[in-house]
């Protein structure tokens, strides 16, 4: 038996189609709309954008949508609820009545008016339309508060393709503000199966396939997690039926069969759920076996290539010379396969593209590599540390800065410039230059299904979901170097934007345990143990500093005591529409041309009360950043960047507290103009 691991730089890139278009819907058959909701059904439901020449994929069985449930959850806060249960949450489920079936359009009615998330339901069966409507007194079924996760284990409960009717969910949450005497239109919204499909083609003249065998395809799912999986889904084996035969043929036509549908699929290599497509065939008169196991090429030594919802799996069998097993991934909607052209096109570009759009980010050569060691107070001149592993002993308060003592020494004005040996220019960041490294903190914005930070942490046992946008406003400076505290709503002045962004968490990736808060390895001392998993974004969307990030918790030179936060920052093309979902754990586009910041976890001193002592806390867990970016509230408050946490926030600790400090950069003829 012979093993193949499949190479394909399309491994691991998700499906990049388009989302609602917020356009108007023609009034059916001429007549006026009554008050209500509609929404037009696109994508997976049949009314895809199809280019002309190109045959449609879909069979018409795949595309037929039944029934369509619209999923609401209010976005209102409660009056007297503490941050970690802020949202009103799930309100209720109702139907949605088909207005147009040449258009796909439905309407449907919300019966008090509010701020709505809306997630479109199409095909759930009768148990399914229960548990979502919380009617029928089952446990588990959504109730008043219930959140999206709740949402998403309800509809991992359905089987793909249950009596025919594949289920479809829509790609993200819709937001939509209702009257009960108004009509409202959301416009076209995309719908996801949460099947993917395998086709079997077989060009190899001369040779059979007598059986297909898939072990270990998943039978449930995290329908809204985008390409990871609970460890605890089910999974089951596949085969053809009795009797199967397929002859190949250099006739494509007459070689491709539809072989099965699946639920999406991540798993670990080694273990029992590595999916494994085994190819029983014919040649010669002899019979053999070739097993194909689903490993991404693109991702670290033995990880699963993600089976994901919505895509066209095909294995074809081709020969010259010698027998082939390749696997083809195309858009179950279009039929495009997913070739070079198309990712250089849309999220894999070119090395040279990929860096003339990074080097128009301003985070783009912005930041020192290394944080400061020493600051000489007399002359204004900094050293650096030369590496970010550190022994316990070399982290002394003297290596920490204070606001206060930063301010007593004028370094916290908008004037104020370091150098270094070599007479480079430094200055110590604004706020708005550190949110260029990760947003500010999310607990004061409008996000329903967390309680605001909590996604941020890149180590929490807990796997939040957020699917949906969040504005930024990012302030930095004017030509004058004055920090502005107000953005133009011109998107693109240079001093500062308005943006929109997402944020996802990845699947997990290592474990690290904590004694207190110092990391430990001794298992008879252990006290807390997380999972570390990225945090992914997709930034300032509608900008001219639209980037993919990626957060992660790690360490340096396989040396569990010196972790870090390892930032990644792609830049993306202006008119790219992709989501969050299509960088989450995708290897590919990971793989390199990003920008990369290390930041140490080095921990920071708290004075005892009592005997005024300094103590160092927070190693290996966490760090905090200055900037000279004071709060309106207090003119000795200001606010700093806490690696770790992964937000820049508002200092509520004492402005005597030491932080560290990582410089940005300025050219000698600025510093001199600045001085």
């Amino acid at each position: 038996m012979k093993t193949t691991k499949i190479l394909s730089a399309l491994c691991g890139l998700a499906l990049m189609l388009g989302g609602c278009a917020n356009d108007d819907i023609t009034n059916p058959a001429g007549s006026p709309k009554a008050p209500g909701v509609y929404v037009r059904l696109a994508g997976a439901a049949g009314k895809s954008n199809t280019r002309a020449g190109e045959e449609e994929v879909q069979t018409a069985d795949e595309k037929k949508v039944n029934s369509v449930l619209a999923v609401l959850f209010d976005t209102h806060y409660k009056d007297d609820a503490s941050d970690s249960e802020s949202r009103i949450g799930f309100y209720k489920t109702v139907d949605a009545t088909l207005v147009d079936g040449a258009t796909g359009e439905y309407s449907f009615i919300v019966e008090k008016d509010a701020t709505y998330d809306i997630w479109l339901v199409a095909n759930a069966d009768n148990a399914l339309t229960g548990l979502l409507k919380g009617t029928d007194g089952t446990d588990g079924a959504l109730r008043p508060g219930a959140t999206v996760e709740d949402f998403s284990s309800l509809i991992a409960a359905q089987a793909p393709d249950s009596q025919g009717e594949f289920l479809m969910v829509s790609t993200y949450s819709e937001k939509v503000t209702t009257g009960i005497d108004k009509t409202y239109s959301i416009g076209e919204v995309h719908m996801e199966r949460l099947a993917a499909r395998f086709d079997l083609v077989n060009k190899a003249e001369g040779v059979t396939v007598r059986k297909v065998t898939y072990e270990n395809r998943a039978v449930s799912s995290s329908l809204l997690t985008p390409n990871s999986m609970d460890p605890a889904i089910e999974y089951a084996t596949w085969s053809t039926p009795d009797g199967f035969s397929l002859e190949g043929s250099k006739d494509p036509e007459a070689t491709e069969i539809q072989l099965m549908y699946s639920y999406e699929n991540v798993s670990k290599s080694g273990e029992t759920t590595l999916p494994v497509i085994s190819i029983e065939y014919e040649q010669d008169g002899a019979v053999r076996t070739h097993e194909v196991q689903l490993i991404d090429p693109e991702a670290p030594a033995g990880t699963v290539l993600p089976i994901k919802r919505n895509h066209l799996y095909r294995l074809v069998l081709t020969k010259a010379g010698k027998l082939n097993f390749n696997l083809e991934v195309a858009d179950w909607e279009e039929a495009d396969a997913f070739g070079k052209s198309d990712l250089n096109e849309h999220l894999i570009l070119p090395p040279d593209e990929q860096q003339k759009l990074n080097e128009q980010l301003l985070v783009y050569d912005l930041f020192t590599e290394y944080n400061v060691k020493s600051i000489d107070y007399g002359t204004k001149t900094v050293q650096f540390y030369d590496k970010h592993e550190f022994d316990l002993k070399e982290l002394t308060k003297d290596r920490f800065f204070s606001f206060i003592d930063l301010n007593k020494q004028k370094l916290l004005t908008d004037q104020a410039i370091l150098t270094d040996e070599s007479e480079n220019c430094y200055r110590i960041p604004t706020a708005g230059e550190l949110q260029l490294l990760a947003p500010i903190n999310v607990s004061t914005l409008p996000i329903p299904g967390f309680s605001g930070t909590e996604i941020l942490y890149p180590h929490l046992t807990n796997a939040t979901l957020y699917n949906g946008e969040f504005k930024e406003e990012v302030f930095l400076r004017d030509e004058n170097n004055k920090q502005i505290t107000n953005v133009d709503i011109n998107n693109e002045n240079e001093y500062g934007f308005v943006g929109y962004s997402q944020i996802q968490r990845g699947v997990k990736g290592t474990k690290i345990t904590y004694r207190g808060t110092k990391y430990t390895e001794d298992p008879d001392s252990i006290t807390t143990t997380f999972d570390i998993k990225p945090v992914y974004g997709i930034r300032f969307k509608g900008t001219n500093q639209y980037a993919a990030y990626r957060w992660e918790h790690t360490y340096v030179n396989n040396d569990r005591t010196n972790r870090v936060i390892a930032i990644r920052i792609k830049a993306l093309p202006k008119d790219a529409d992709i989501r969050v979902n299509d960088i989450v754990d995708n290897h590919s586009f990971w793989k390199d041309n990003y920008i990369e910041l290390i930041f140490p976890l080095m921990g920071y001193f708290l004075q005892n009360a009592q005997t005024k002592e300094w103590n160092m806390m927070g190693y290996t867990e966490q760090s905090s950043y200055m900037s000279t970016t004071l709060t309106e509230a207090s003119n000795s408050n200001f606010k700093r960047f806490i690696v770790g946490r992964i937000y820049a926030s508002i200092s509520s600790g004492s402005t005597s507290t030491p932080n560290q400090i990582r410089l940005v950069k300025v050219k000698k003829s600025e510093a001199e103009d600045q001085k």
